[in-house]
């Protein structure tokens, strides 16, 4: 566990560190400081940090019982995650086949150092500018994404990732994350987005049959799954 995911246990002592942090001299020299998402987690680990708070503990706990059972109830046999981190909610994961992609090379680094004794478990570097993957040789059954969207601060990011995110699903996608819209950011690092929304816009085919609200500090949690529309049942047919 990191220093950082310490302090973010310790609610009291992370008040006084954030109030610190937000004053506006030093709110200053962290913007000027972060760059845009991806440079941000990749200095994040390199300089020690591990995935936050929401890998560890009781939030860890939480999503994975919510996962284990949905891969449970719907027999799904595969995972890939966009943003895997460094492994450590995987561990409390129970599914045959899981790929982890992130875009730090140390998180994945320190995910094959875990994980990386078990042939059921890959893990590859993910960089959004070198990702093209029409022939679906990324996919699994089911892709997951956990306490990644709202880190995601740019627009263009956000969008690319959502169709890298759903494009590699071949039944289901799991979203855990907070859904709601907010105007101004309290972090430079995090940004709220009504994100159910906008996969509704470009993801029609998909449909949530599962949502678990928002409760306390845990996020919202969405099972997506892939229904054929009109469309693309009549161009099946026209195949066969």
């Amino acid at each position: 566990m990191s220093i950082y995911t310490f302090l973010r246990s310790r609610p009291a002592i992370w008040r006084l560190v954030a109030s610190v942090r937000d004053l506006p001299g030093f709110y200053w020299l962290w913007t000027r400081w972060f760059r845009n998402s991806t440079l941000h987690w990749q200095r994040h680990y390199e300089h020690g940090g591990d995935s936050g708070p929401g890998s560890y503990g009781e939030s860890a706990l939480y999503k994975a019982d919510l996962i284990n059972r949905v891969v449970r109830d719907y027999n799904i046999q595969s995972i890939i995650e966009l943003g895997c981190g460094d492994g450590n909610q995987l561990g409390y994961l129970q599914v045959s086949q899981y790929i982890g992609l992130d875009i730090s090379k140390v998180a994945i680094q320190r995910c094959i150092i875990r994980h990386g004794q078990d042939p059921t478990r890959s893990f590859i570097r993910y960089d959004q500018e070198c990702f093209h993957d029409p022939l679906k040789i990324l996919s699994a059954e089911c892709a997951m994404s956990l306490d990644v969207i709202f880190h995601l601060v740019e627009d263009d990011v956000f969008e690319r990732y959502i169709i890298n995110l759903f494009g590699s699903a071949r039944r289901f996608v799991i979203v855990y994350a907070v859904d709601q819209e907010q105007a101004r950011s309290v972090h430079v690092s995090v940004r709220l987005r009504r994100y159910s929304e906008y996969i509704a816009k470009v993801a029609p085919e998909f449909r949530v049959i599962l949502h678990v609200p928002r409760v306390g500090s845990f996020g919202d949690f969405y099972l997506y799954e892939r229904h054929l529309t009109r469309e693309s049942f009549d161009a099946k047919a026209n195949i066969r």
